[in-house]
């Protein structure tokens, strides 16, 4: 984390980007990083973003933690992939909060879920028990 902020305090852009997209917050939310998904926000980092979100990420790798926190902060959790995947999505199809949903399901109004929904044949309980 020290390199972190020490990048910050030198100025360095808290959007900046690789090739493909992802960006610090994404990478430390990937990681499962709490501290540094905590800094990040602190310092600005942007949480209403669309497409491949830190949000979807934490989701899919199962680091609750850092999804609670980034949906304290504001993180869309309706922005879906060009696929129509979103966080709530990839949770239920990876079980990753099992008998956790409403975490991350709390109001979700997604058409992800839907998706599930559909596809599954199973009922929303089933999906988080």
């Amino acid at each position: 984390m020290g390199e972190v902020k020490q990048l910050l305090e030198r100025g360095a852009n808290i959007e900046a980007f690789k090739s493909d997209g992802a960006t610090a917050l994404y990478i430390a939310a990937q990681e499962g990083h709490l501290e540094v998904v905590k800094l990040l926000l602190v310092k600005g980092a942007n949480t209403r973003s669309t497409g491949a979100t830190a949000l979807y990420i934490a989701s899919q790798n199962g680091h609750l933690e850092v999804v609670g926190l980034l949906l304290d902060k504001g993180a869309n959790i309706e922005a879906a992939l060009s696929v129509g995947e979103t966080p709530l999505y990839i949770s239920a199809h990876n079980g990753t909060f099992r008998g956790r949903g409403a975490a991350i399901g709390e109001g979700c109004k997604s058409v992800g879920w839907m998706h599930w929904w559909r596809n599954s044949g199973r009922c929303c309980s089933e999906a988080w028990t």
